[in-house]
């Protein structure tokens, strides 16, 4: 799915298998999708610009939009996504420790 440059609402989100959504300069709303069952082992991959647009990609209207086990199944750019506590995807940052 791309999206272009429009606002697209929808409902709750089901992953039933590998599935891509490429971002572009429009935004995309889903339900709050944490009681659907997602497919174990399934992944949505989102590619776009090199930094998540802000409020391009919402899940529901809450942190709790996506369960914790979904969002390990959700990529931006290969990198691991969080929501914040308005439902909106964010890059998850990790934090590297250097141990000697």
């Amino acid at each position: 799915m791309t999206c272009g440059t429009t606002t697209n609402a929808t409902g709750a989100l089901t992953l039933s298998g590998n599935a891509a959504i490429s971002l572009e300069s429009g935004s995309l709303a889903f339900a709050d999708s944490s009681g659907v069952s997602w497919t174990p082992g399934a992944t949505l991959a989102i590619t776009g610009d090199d930094k998540l647009p802000t409020r391009s990609l919402r899940f529901g209207s809450s942190e709790n939009g996506l369960t914790a086990a979904q969002l390990r199944q959700v990529t931006y750019n290969d990198e691991r996504v969080s929501l914040d506590s308005s439902g909106y995807l964010r890059h998850r940052r990790g934090l590297m420790l250097i141990v000697k």
